[in-house]
């Protein structure tokens, strides 16, 4: 092909460069060293022949770059936006009865629930895990009787009930390793109260509910300890 291409080529340059070096001023060539194909270009038939042959070198070397990306694509492709995207499918759905050989995660805690004890006598609204391994929890005292009485016994009047006393114990103190409950004596309302342990391990409970409001309860990490409790330890309400 090369050889084809230097047969049908070269003639008619050599007759350009000929005639141009004859014609040079009518041409509008300033000198006899100018040439129709650039200023001070060597139009010899061995630099013709070179610059045929380069040509034929950039063209096999583009097609065979071509074909490098097409066999090599770039692995770091530029996401293009769709207009309009294709939603994914699905994910098929499980497969009833057939287990997976192996779970999505491995480990060695086997733990499971237990119940610990049938009643403990008090809901719990509030539970906190003492230093001394004890869970204090307590619930509201304004709706009525819980499940255990206060021991020793104890009564107080109910705030919004005229008449009416409350014997019924509405905290207690549980022992994680025993089981036992201990009843705990609440003064004043702990409904929407908030409660968090100190530093030194206290537990604090602040506001509550009607004469509850303004309340700071405070109990240590003790065995068969009440709260101590302060009606107006804030300045405003919680």
């Amino acid at each position: 092909m090369v050889i084809y291409i230097k047969a049908f080529v070269l003639p008619p340059l050599l007759f350009v460069s000929s005639y141009a070096r004859n014609k040079h001023i009518d041409l509008g060539f300033d000198n006899a060293d100018d040439s129709s194909l650039g200023v001070n270009v060597d139009v010899s038939p061995e630099a013709i022949l070179k610059f045929i042959d380069g040509k034929n070198k950039q063209k096999k070397s583009k097609k065979k770059s071509m074909k490098h990306e097409l066999i090599f694509s770039n692995p770091f492709p530029i996401p293009r936006k769709q207009e309009n995207p294709e939603e994914e499918a699905p994910l098929d759905p499980p497969v009833i009865g057939v287990s997976n050989p192996k779970p999505d995660f491995e480990t060695e805690n086997r733990g499971a629930w237990i119940i610990h004890s049938q009643n403990a006598g008090v809901a719990a609204m509030h539970i906190q895990l003492m230093p001394n391994n004890k869970a204090i929890w307590f619930d509201t005292i304004n709706l009525r009787p819980s499940a255990i009485q206060n021991n020793p016994p104890f009564c107080k009047l109910v705030s919004d009930r005229p008449g009416e006393i409350d014997c019924w114990s509405h905290g207690v103190q549980y022992d994680v390793e025993s089981g036992q409950a201990t009843t705990s004596k609440i003064m004043t309302d702990t409904w929407c109260s908030e409660v968090g342990l100190s530093s030194t391990g206290d537990l604090v409970s602040t506001g509550g509910y009607q004469e509850g409001i303004y309340s700071i309860r405070l109990m240590n990490p003790c065995d068969n300890c009440d709260f101590q409790e302060n009606a107006n330890g804030l300045a405003a309400m919680r």
